[in-house]
């Protein structure tokens, strides 16, 4: 695959992932927590094979289209990727400690339906 097309690729797989958290977002305070849940769990399949079968082959291909969010805090960045930036996205950089704490310590509203 060529770099120009890879590019897009990830731009465009990063804008779906933002996407799919809007209407995760979108579910877990409109709707039931059973339906939450469920839901959430079928986006985080979505965005797992996003990442594993796009967005990793297409950085491992070309290591500088590599954005700084896929980065863990103990990995150094290398050069080439701190010069591309995707712009517009919305990624926090967050330790694989806080990744855990993260996802559990977002205040959701009660279950009920709105």
């Amino acid at each position: 695959m060529k770099k120009t097309t890879s590019r897009k690729l990830l731009h465009l797989m990063f804008e779906i992932g933002a996407a799919l958290d809007q209407s995760t977002a979108l579910v877990r305070d409109r709707e039931s927590d059973a339906d939450f849940k469920k839901y959430r769990a079928t986006v985080g399949k979505l965005m797992t094979d996003m990442l594993v079968e796009v967005i990793n082959p297409i950085c491992r291909d070309f290591p500088d289209l590599r954005p700084r969010q896929l980065y863990l805090e103990s990995e150094k960045i290398p050069r080439a990727a701190r010069k591309y930036r995707h712009r517009g996205i919305p990624a926090p950089r967050l330790t694989v400690e806080s990744r855990a704490t993260a996802s559990s310590s977002r205040g959701r509203r009660p279950s009920s339906r709105r």
